[in-house]
């Protein structure tokens, strides 16, 4: 059985291009499939003006064509963080399974500029699928951002808001996110102990 049904929302619009942002951030996505285990679902949402499944959720395996999606990620376009959390949401919903860590991962630079734009409405949104038993951690990138509604959306997913500002520490957030889908796995374990004959 799987551990975690991870669904990776990236933000692939123009000012991903700026600083060696993108570079950093395939980099940090190798190294987190390298944290997880061949039974585990992954799969990738890219979001500029629109967004688009790049990797179909499925098992990781060896990993190697989901690498491959990961070198394709280039840089151009808008911000449409609605459109790309929403799909996000669906993809993760194709693998969810009760007493795994269904969790959907959005990375942005920026402020939602395309679609739909309205914090509230986006927040409002994203918290019908926490209900549903997706959770959602956000990881923000840089200063030009909407820290209260990425955290927000993090504190409703019951997920991790990570600010990064030095790219640098990029790596070190998506470890730090597979330590805390398996950890938060360990907490629903339970422990059961059978006695023998004679015991009670």
């Amino acid at each position: 059985l799987f551990r975690s049904n991870l669904v990776l929302v990236i933000d692939k619009s123009g000012s991903m291009a700026d600083s060696d942002k993108m570079s950093r951030v395939k980099d940090g996505l190798r190294t987190m499939l390298g944290k997880l285990r061949a039974e585990d679902f992954i799969g990738i949402v890219g979001f500029d003006s629109d967004a688009r499944v790049l990797y179909p959720s499925h098992r990781l395996g060896n990993g190697d064509s989901l690498r491959y999606a990961i070198d394709c990620l280039s840089p151009g376009g808008s911000t449409n963080l609605h459109s790309g959390l929403m799909l996000g949401y669906a993809e993760a919903r194709k693998n969810f399974r009760q007493g795994a860590t269904n969790r959907v991962i959005l990375l942005t630079d920026g402020i939602a500029n395309t679609g739909v734009v309205d914090p509230s409405r986006i927040a409002a949104e994203s918290s019908e699928f926490n209900g549903q038993g997706i959770d959602l951690s956000t990881i923000g990138v840089g200063l030009d951002l909407n820290n209260d509604l990425l955290r927000t959306l993090a504190r409703s997913g019951r997920g991790l808001y990570h600010f990064i500002s030095d790219y640098k520490d990029i790596n070190k957030v998506f470890v730090n996110e597979v330590q805390s889908l398996i950890s938060s796995v360990a907490k629903t374990v339970e422990v059961k102990i059978e006695y023998g004959p004679g015991r009670s």
